[in-house]
């Protein structure tokens, strides 16, 4: 199981970061991550991310758990997708998932 300090050392040995910031602390996820953003791109850091939470994962049965309430609305900051899994497999749940993105344009008025 991926936890953050694995992947905020992995992110930093990416990105050189601890050879051009001697002495920060290497596990800083928050830290480490805008470093590699900025060094290697958002899409980069969002694929990284990714493949430590989600590829090759599966739902903890607290999720299966969850997913068979009868919550009207869930609002998560997940970046993965255990949760909507264990909806459909779990429970038999379609969910409506629905993201934030800043790509999106606006509607002028």
């Amino acid at each position: 199981m991926c936890i953050g300090r694995e992947l905020s050392s992995a992110l930093a040995t990416d990105s050189s970061f601890v050879q051009r910031h001697p002495g920060e602390d290497p596990n800083n996820l928050q830290r480490v991550s805008l470093d590699f953003e900025l060094q290697k791109g958002r899409t980069p850091l969002v694929n990284r991310v990714w493949s430590a939470v989600q590829l090759g994962k599966k739902p903890s049965p607290l999720l299966a758990l969850l997913a068979q309430t009868d919550f009207r609305v869930v609002v998560t900051t997940n970046y993965d997708t255990h949760f909507e899994d264990s909806m459909a497999v779990c429970a038999g749940k379609s969910p409506f998932v629905s993201y934030y993105s800043s790509h999106l344009l606006l509607a002028s008025t």
